[in-house]
């Protein structure tokens, strides 16, 4: 599973993408997306973490395992549970 920080919803409903998690600034998905939306550049996304396993228990209540086995605290609401 993706993270990615964005703000615009073109994201989520992108065809064969699986939509896990979103809120107003992130959405949390399935597949990746193309390299030309992702950036610092204004209008693009950034990746924020790839999840091998992750909880999502509410908005802006979730956390997980990277891709390099590291942990990511459970954030909640703005602040990190750990």
């Amino acid at each position: 599973m993706l993270e990615f920080t964005c703000l615009n919803s073109q994201f989520k409903s992108m065809k064969d993408v699986t939509l896990y998690y979103s809120d107003t600034g992130s959405i949390n998905i399935g597949a990746p997306i193309p390299d030309k939306y992702i950036g610092k550049e204004l209008g693009k996304i950034k990746l924020e973490h790839i999840f091998n396993d992750a909880l999502l228990l509410a908005l802006k209540v979730y956390g997980g395992i990277t891709n390099t086995y590291e942990y990511e605290p459970l954030l909640y609401k703005g602040s990190k549970l750990s």
